[in-house]
Formats: structure tokens, C-alpha cells, sequence
């Protein structure tokens, strides 16, 4: 039971890194987007900027509502991966059982799609970021760059 619990815990906490890490590349993104302004050679650049932001927002979507803004909120909204495997370690903590089968196969699956989701993340940010980067430092902006990350 602990070593599954362990184990949905420390997903979750990858899940919420790079949910932290989106938001913020994306108002970098935005940022970089206002002082590039709206000149024709500025153009490459800002579409650039506005596609990677849309697909990371995009797959921040799939992992995270991002609607829920009240606790009723999750009645009007679907809600995502993160909540999903969030009920699965809710159910997986009662007692002092180990995880039923169910526990074990809804995690097995979960944290397949969780996993998806992250590595077209680590895509984005390994082949976009730095093209978008590129574009950035051809009109004399300053980059976009994610901060380390934090435990």
C-alpha cells in the first residue's frame, strides 16, 4: 500500500511541476509576444510564440482542469488526469489494505495517458521552445526560459 501510494504521489507531483512550468513559459510567452509588437518582422516570431503556447495550453488541459474555480466547479467541468489519479490514491489509502486489482489497473492506465501527455510536453519544450528561442534572439528579445525546478 505505501509503495502505490508512493508511487501515485510522486506522478501527482510531476503532474503539478510541470503544470507550474507551462504557466509559466506561456507568460513568458505572452510577454515576449507584447514587446515583439505587431511589425512584419516581428511576424515569425509571434506565431511561433502563440502556437507553443496554445499546444502546451493544450496539453495543461488534459492534465489539469482549468476551469474549477469554486468546488462546484468540478459539477459544470470534466475532470482531468490529475483528479482522476487523485481519486485512485483517495480509494488506494482507506484501511490498511494493499490496492485492489482495479487500484492497480485504473493507475496502470492513468499514468500511461499521464505519461503521454508529459512526453509530448518534454517535446514541445525540447524542439519548440528553442526555435521559438531562435526567432527571439533574430529580433534582438530575450529569451524564453523556464526556471529550474522546484521540489
Amino acid at each position: 500500500q505505501y509503495a502505490f501510494l508512493t508511487g501515485v504521489r510522486d506522478k501527482l507531483s510531476e503532474i503539478h511541476k510541470a503544470i507550474r512550468e507551462v504557466r509559466e513559459v506561456r507568460g513568458q510567452l505572452d510577454t515576449l509576444v507584447a514587446r515583439a509588437g505587431d511589425g512584419e518582422a516581428a511576424k515569425p516570431l509571434v506565431e511561433r510564440a502563440k502556437k507553443l503556447g496554445e499546444s502546451t495550453k493544450a496539453i495543461e488541459e488534459k492534465l489539469y482542469q482549468t476551469k474549477n474555480r469554486s468546488e462546484q466547479d468540478p459539477l459544470n467541468f470534466p475532470i482531468r488526469l490529475n483528479d482522476k489519479l487523485a481519486g485512485v490514491y483517495q480509494v488506494a489509502s482507506f484501511g490498511d489494505n494493499p490496492p485492489t486489482a482495479s487500484a492497480i489497473a485504473v493507475r496502470a492506465e492513468l499514468t500511461a495517458r499521464i505519461d503521454a501527455e508529459l512526453a509530448a510536453l518534454a517535446k514541445l519544450m525540447a524542439e519548440e521552445l528553442p526555435a521559438v528561442n531562435e526567432a527571439a534572439r533574430t529580433a534582438a528579445l530575450p529569451f524564453v526560459a523556464p526556471s529550474p525546478a522546484k521540489e
